[in-house]
């Protein structure tokens, strides 16, 4: 192997030495280019500019190669696995119409490995130049979940006070909520963590503008690879309602947002059907001539 980057004439292998990450086997790259075209900062090159750009480790270079002829110096290459070309879409199909919001769970544990092997899945979704910027927070001790869940009913109880004791009522729909989750709670339910037995927070840096993005995409993933391990989950929206309430119950920095919030356990009520959805509300951007396009959606009913 020798540091390298891509030719001129193939778009292979050619010994170099500014590429600092990445070394190319030249005897074995066949000059495909390949990971030059899936370079998204063009940290690969045919031609070595003057000024390279910085690779973000995404890890295309090397998952696209035929050969296996690149090697990441700053990545772990036994993560990168063969890709089965097997690909159930009826199953994928069928568990995205089937997944529901689950908000009554059987008082079990999840075993840590279970979660382990989801929150790596997590892990894998995407985010904003492969920043990777998320973590997460998993809570399975009950008291630590009805503590959290108690802290999320004052905050929604002293906001209600303010916004009552206001002129004009500009909340209504808000006001109303809260007036349900704290009637709940106080008639000893859990309306916030459904008495789940694992609750997992998704943080990222308060100044990322993608940071929400890249957490729920996290738990999105982490739902359905649940889901298809026969686990129930929920996002816990009310959560987030007071940020920086949560930071410090959770000992998140200040420079750090909670962004996403699920509950998960196993289902003590298991659905039999899917259910009925609108369908998709869709506008096609499909002739040139943008006069004729209407956008016109019925998205209120």
């Amino acid at each position: 192997m020798q540091s390298a980057h891509t030719s001129d004439a193939h778009g292979a292998a050619q010994q170099g030495t500014d590429l600092p990450l990445v070394e190319i086997d030249a005897d074995s790259c066949v000059g495909c280019g390949l990971c030059v075209r899936v370079c998204p900062t063009r940290y690969l090159t045919q031609k070595a500019p003057k000024t390279r750009p910085e690779c973000i480790q995404c890890g295309h270079c090397v998952a696209v190669c035929p050969t296996d002829s690149i090697i990441h110096k700053q990545m772990d290459m036994d993560a990168f696995q063969p890709i089965s070309d097997v690909r159930d879409v009826e199953f994928v199909e069928r568990l995205l119409h089937a997944k529901r919001s689950v908000r009554h769970f059987k008082d079990k544990p999840i075993p840590r490995e279970i979660i382990e092997r989801l929150l790596n899945s997590a892990a894998c979704a995407p985010t904003n130049s492969n920043s990777q910027d998320r973590a997460f927070i998993v809570l399975t001790e009950r008291s630590f979940i009805n503590a959290f869940e108690l802290l999320i009913i004052d905050t929604f109880r002293t906001w209600m006070e303010n916004e009552l004791a206001k002129s004009n009522d500009s909340n209504p729909y808000l006001i109303a909520s809260a007036k349900g989750f704290i009637a709940a709670h106080e008639q000893g339910a859990h309306p916030v963590f459904h008495s789940a037995p694992c609750v997992i927070c998704a943080h990222s840096r308060e100044n990322n503008y993608f940071g929400t993005y890249n957490c729920i995409s996290a738990t999105d993933y982490l739902m359905l690879h649940a889901s298809s391990l026969g686990l129930g989950s929920c996002v816990a929206g009310a959560a987030l309602h007071s940020p920086k309430e949560a930071n410090r119950f959770l000992g998140l920095a200040d420079d750090r947002r909670l962004q996403s919030v699920i509950v998960l356990g196993y289902p003590a009520i298991r659905y039999k059907r899917t259910v009925s959805r609108r369908p998709a509300q869709v506008c096609w951007h499909d002739t040139l001539d943008t006069e004729s396009v209407s956008c016109d959606l019925n998205l209120d009913g």
